[in-house]
């Protein structure tokens, strides 16, 4: 009985402390006054769409919008964080505008937010890899550069790379980059932060003014009162303000002079089934979009190689056959219809990556099911390309009766190639040719770009060329106008 009768004293003084907010409590806050809980539904939606590497965002994160915690602003704010920015989507694979290690970190930061949803838990985590990729000279290992932020802050970086290893990481990313791509109007650089669904563009510095602008709530935090004061002269000093970013869709990273710097020309004349156009394109042209070199480079891609225009009777012949011109003209077409390189090139990367077999003297149904099969893959309506091909734009059904518009105008640009070309693949540099030399284009850009001190791929890159260094790389040689003649019903021929 008497133990009863402790137990009912040990509950009846108890009772009153089981009532207590933690988060009116002084243990969890020490001296600072929190404001009374904000309603869910009157909090102000602030989404951050960024990429691990880009320095902007790095600069951001760690200088501005670590405001929203280091005041009150954060009880009027749902804070999202989506870290995907420039990347695209090749292939199954994303390829990120700063490289593999910025799709790495990009996976890195998608599993922490989700492990751990707390915002001020995975901001913390975030904001401390920012600030390591923006250390000078920068963290070559990119493991350390995450496991340092996560073992100060206490979380499991077992937990973290078991995400990334099992591929569970990449399945969130990619939920990131469909939200990325659903943004209206799309993004046009990185950072991109938007407000209750409005973006604020080259004001994005000023978030905290907009973020008070939106919040229709009861309790005004001190950061909105404080902000009132001061909007007026700090908007004042960015009308004419842009700021710098790094930019989407082969727009160049400006810097904030509004000077943006001349780009390189960087061009290929193929043919679509050339080996070693084939092996160029999918192993070494595909370096342009697994790093930043994208925006410094206008890249044009020339569907033509060793063909021949035959004028009396208005046919054209492929080094390799009649597969090769169905194939030029699909190239030509999907070229046409997306003039972004980063959309025609992952379309041409999943054709000459199938590795297709050269049939002579017939097209094969073979060829048409990989092009489409691409066309999916890369989110390309198939219809355009077909009617584009059937139309006679891109050439006639009828190989040997065609309208060549595409096509010609690729057969006269790589006429007027001065000097002529050699074979193919043919890499010339601000129309300078690279002749055997053309696997080490990245040096070639770099060296003819005038502020390569931006670029990431560049300052990883050797700069310097030898003779030493190379060897005559294998290509297909053009071949005299009297030995394609020859071959009846443009038959394939050696390489």
């Amino acid at each position: 009985m008497g133990y009863l009768q402790q137990f009912i004293f040990f509950i009846l003084v108890a009772l009153p402390f089981m009532f207590i907010s933690p988060t009116h409590s002084s243990l969890a806050n020490g001296n600072v006054n929190i404001l009374p809980p904000t309603n869910t539904s009157d909090k102000v939606t602030l989404a951050l769409y960024y990429e691990t590497l880009c320095p902007y965002c790095a600069d951001f994160i760690t200088n501005d919008l670590v405001k929203v915690f280091l005041s009150d602003l954060y009880t009027i704010v749902n804070l999202k964080l989506i870290p995907w920015g420039n990347a695209d989507i090749l292939g199954d694979e994303p390829h990120c505008q700063h490289g593999e290690d910025e799709c790495y970190l990009n996976t890195i930061h998608s599993c922490v937010i989700y492990y751990w949803p707390d915002v001020k838990k995975h901001f913390d985590f975030i904001r401390c890899t920012e600030q390591q990729s923006s250390k000078k000279p920068l963290v070559k290992n990119r493991a350390a550069m995450w496991k340092q932020c996560s073992e100060k802050l206490g979380m499991s970086a077992h937990r973290i790379n078991k995400c990334y290893t099992s591929g569970y990481g990449l399945k969130l990313l990619l939920q990131y980059a469909n939200e990325t791509a659903k943004l209206k109007p799309p993004h046009e650089y990185v950072p991109w932060l938007v407000v209750d669904n409005q973006p604020l563009k080259d004001d994005f510095e000023n978030f905290v003014k907009y973020v008070c602008e939106a919040y229709k709530g009861d309790h005004k935090p001190e950061a909105c009162k404080t902000q009132a004061a001061s909007v007026s002269s700090t908007h004042d000093k960015m009308a004419n303000r842009i700021h710098p970013g790094c930019y989407a869709d082969n727009n160049v990273t400006r810097a904030q002079s509004h000077i943006k710097p001349k780009k390189v020309h960087l061009s290929l004349y193929y043919e679509s089934l050339c080996p070693y156009c084939r092996s160029f394109i999918v192993s070494q042209l595909v370096k342009v979009f697994n790093t930043d070199l994208l925006n410094i480079i206008n890249l044009r891609l020339v569907p033509w190689g060793n063909a021949q225009y035959v004028k009396p009777n208005k046919t054209i012949i492929c080094q390799h056959g009649e597969d090769e011109c169905y194939l030029n003209t699909i190239h030509a077409c999907a070229i046409s219809i997306w003039p972004d390189p980063r959309k025609h090139f992952n379309f041409i990367y999943c054709i000459e990556n199938q590795g297709l077999p050269i049939k002579d003297n017939q097209h094969s149904d073979g060829m048409e099911a990989v092009w489409k099969a691409c066309s999916a893959r890369s989110g390309m309506d198939q219809k355009l390309i077909k009617n584009c091909y059937d139309s006679g734009y891109g050439r006639k059904a009828s190989f040997f009766n065609m309208k060549l518009d595409l096509l010609l105008q690729y057969a006269t640009e790589t006429d007027h190639l001065n000097p002529k070309h050699l074979y193919v693949p043919w890499v010339t540099v601000n129309n300078q040719p690279l002749y055997d030399k053309y696997e080490d284009f990245i040096t070639y850009v770099c060296n003819a770009y005038k502020d390569k001190d931006l670029v990431r791929a560049c300052l990883s890159n050797s700069l310097k060329v030898t003779e030493e260094k190379f060897s005559r790389s294998p290509v297909c040689y053009v071949e005299r106008r009297s030995q394609i003649r020859q071959r009846p019903h443009c038959c394939s021929g050696g390489t």
